[in-house]
């Protein structure tokens, strides 16, 4: 594991999704996101897709009458597992605007086992020491945060890689 200060997690969401693109653009590969995330996210992805390089951002994740997230429903609308290239999902751990937490523990292990080659990037700008998650144990291959969130100053955040990726 590594980690690279950045000047923010926005600086850090846009590191990881333009050091991907040439990656996505050899193997012909898509990324995907949600558009309710937020804009740090959300516009360099839509600069892939000006770019030429295909991808999706979902609306929303489906739920089931408790509030849980229908994994099954949300995966059988959106995909066609023999057929997705997908090789970046970019996504925010908490929504900055809504507050809806992703359920890590859950998901990642599903994307994971439907995406097995995709590059997995966290923006955990919002949650990262917040909740009692063991980043270390969770699958992901990289991940941003920013200092001014957990207490401390503004202008530092944080980019941390995995499994040996380097940009």
């Amino acid at each position: 594991t590594e980690l690279i200060f950045t000047s923010s997690a926005t600086e850090s969401n846009n590191q990881i999704i333009a050091g991907l693109k040439n990656k996505l653009l050899q193997r012909g590969e898509s990324f995907l996101g949600f558009m309710g995330d937020h804009a740090s996210l959300t516009a360099p992805l839509e600069d892939l897709k000006k770019e030429g390089i295909p991808g999706e951002l979902l609306s929303h994740l489906p739920r089931d009458g408790e509030g849980a997230c229908n994994w099954e429903e949300f995966f059988s609308q959106n995909f066609n597992q023999s057929t997705s290239k997908v090789g970046l999902i970019a996504l925010a751990h908490v929504n900055s605007q809504s507050g809806d937490l992703l359920p890590l523990n859950e998901f990642l292990p599903k994307l994971r086992a439907w995406f097995p080659n995709a590059h997995i990037h966290i923006d955990a700008a919002q949650s990262f020491a917040k909740f009692n998650d063991d980043w270390k144990s969770l699958d992901f291959d990289s991940l941003s945060l920013s200092s001014h969130k957990i207490g401390g100053p503004k202008g530092i955040g944080g980019l941390v890689l995995k499994n040996g990726l380097s940009l």
